[in-house]
């Protein structure tokens, strides 16, 4: 946990980073399909939890930054200082729901309609595509878009169900708050990281 003060907002920024191995993992395409589940349109899951739900935040994302040797899983969010124990708590409560129940079939279709939609418009934008290349050769990665699209469909809701766990079970990983969180909120934190994690919090103020 890394705590930066900031008394010039009303709001905490948040977000949690886990390191996972690179793109070439077995596993890379189950990590980009759970960020997709978690944050892909309104029906997501992050926006419809936090936004809609429980009425912590305005938005929420996630995201991966990627090289050939790891990838940042990240997510991020911003809220009340006093409500950041609240938004830890939900968020990782998402997680463990995921690793709990799996992901319902329908779901994951919508996901890979979407991603469908999406692999057309990317095709079919000069900008967009040309970036998307750069990126990919920067680090390593095939720019056959056929062939990842067909990588990522072919994604099952078993394998994202063990990319959450892997994420849960992942020793160390970070949640960097930068704000003004009080102590009562600090103890919120505290206590939310230590029940899903199990183990011992190591805080450092920035």
């Amino acid at each position: 946990l890394c705590l930066k003060k900031h008394d010039g907002s009303t709001q905490s920024e948040v977000v949690f980073g886990f390191l996972c191995p690179g793109m070439r993992s077995e596993g890379s395409a189950a990590l980009e399909m759970l960020v997709r589940i978690l944050d892909d349109g309104m029906a997501s899951r992050l926006s419809r939890r936090l936004v809609e739900e429980l009425a912590l935040v305005y938005d929420a994302d996630a995201s991966l930054s990627v090289t050939q040797e790891s990838v940042l899983f990240q997510i991020g969010a911003s809220c009340r200082h006093r409500r950041v124990g609240r938004l830890v708590s939900a968020v990782y409560d998402l997680l463990a729901e995921i690793v709990r129940d799996g992901i319902p079939d329908s779901e994951l279709m919508r996901v890979k309609r979407r991603l469908s939609w999406e692999h057309l418009a990317l095709q079919d934008g000069l900008v967009s595509l040309a970036e998307w290349i750069t990126a990919r050769e920067m680090n390593g990665m095939s720019c056959d878009m056929d062939e990842r699209c067909r990588r990522l469909e072919a994604v099952t809701g078993d394998e994202i169900q063990a990319q959450a766990r892997c994420l849960l079970e992942q020793r160390p990983h970070i949640v960097a708050i930068v704000g003004n969180p009080g102590p009562k909120t600090q103890d919120e934190i505290q206590t939310a990281m230590s029940s899903y994690l199990s183990c011992q919090i190591e805080t450092t103020i920035l």
